[in-house]
């Protein structure tokens, strides 16, 4: 059944023109969520990559200060 005109809606190219800039701005949204996604993936990674580093350099301060306290132990028993 086909309805009928409402002229409280507006014109048919009205409705139309509408329609076609809401699925516009859906597609610009949904660019946006993909894009943000692959930013937040970036920024995990990144994450990721700083706490190894942070645990190396935290394995290699632990090393040069043994290694400091070798080298003191060593030159005090000469």
């Amino acid at each position: 059944m086909r309805r009928s005109y409402d002229p409280h809606y507006g014109s048919r190219e009205q409705l139309r023109d509408s329609a076609e800039h809401g699925m516009k701005v859906m597609r610009e949204r949904d660019a946006l969520k993909t894009e943000n996604e692959q930013l937040n993936h970036g920024i995990e990674q990144v994450n990721a990559i700083n706490t190894e580093l942070n645990w190396r350099i935290q394995q290699l301060t632990d090393e040069v200060t043994e290694l400091k306290a070798l080298i003191a132990y060593m030159t005090e028993g000469e």
